[in-house]
């Protein structure tokens, strides 16, 4: 019976037309039917976002990604953009989808800092070259790591990881740094005292507090992104 549905959801996809494919991380297209009538496309996973179009009941689409608080990206005949996944009838599970963490930062009042530029989505915005400038491999002493910035991010965290150990915060090996500017002080004594490749990564935050606050203050605007490496002997 499920094999049945599906097969009509699949087939009433294609009727539609128009839509390119996409495919999850198993290589399978995930196609969905929306269940309502005037789903509003947004820019970007938050209502805080202008939207951008409305879909009709059954209207057909690609599911591309999968967002934080129910968020999906999705592709449609004239374009792209996020909508609620309850209000989309899937042919694989919502699992199946990468995932991304993008919510907008939120101040005390519940809204989003009018720093931020929301006429794309923000993480789209952190474009530009990472940078190493010292000797990464010396003894001891310090080098310098550049982000990119971005608009509305008042506060930078570089995680560098020492070598063979997984890229996670929970099982990984790493060292901390952190800066309310885009330029990052590494100090060597604070790495993992191993030899080999270390690889950093590097994610944007906002905090309401000027000197950076607590932790439970400062809110990670993207998802961490892989900066560089480097060696030490």
């Amino acid at each position: 019976m499920q094999r049945f549905g599906l097969l009509l959801l699949l087939i009433a996809l294609c009727v539609s037309g128009g839509v390119v494919a996409a495919q999850d991380a198993g290589g399978d297209t995930v196609y969905g039917l929306v269940t309502i009538n005037n789903l509003e496309v947004h820019i970007g996973p938050d209502f805080a976002y202008d939207t951008i179009a409305q879909l009709p009941l059954n209207a057909s689409v690609i599911a591309t990604q999968r967002g934080g608080d129910g968020w999906l990206r999705v592709s449609y005949d004239s374009g792209s953009g996020w909508v609620f996944a309850r209000y989309v009838r899937l042919s694989a599970p919502l699992s199946t989808l990468p995932y991304t963490a993008n919510a907008l930062p939120r101040n005390r009042n519940g809204r989003v800092p009018e720093e931020f530029d929301l006429s794309s989505p923000v993480c789209d915005q952190w474009q530009g070259a990472f940078t190493l400038e010292g000797d990464a491999a010396a003894a001891e002493g310090s080098f310098t790591l550049t982000l990119p910035t971005l608009q509305g991010a008042n506060w930078y965290r570089v995680y560098i990881f020492a070598p063979e150990s997984p890229l996670n915060l929970r099982g990984g090996t790493y060292a901390q740094f952190d800066s309310p500017t885009n330029v990052l002080t590494v100090e060597i004594i604070r790495l993992p005292r191993r030899s080999g490749t270390f690889t950093w990564l590097a994610a944007p935050y906002w905090t309401s507090a000027a000197t950076g606050g607590g932790a439970g203050r400062r809110q990670q605007i993207c998802p961490l992104r892989i900066a560089g490496t480097f060696e030490r002997p």
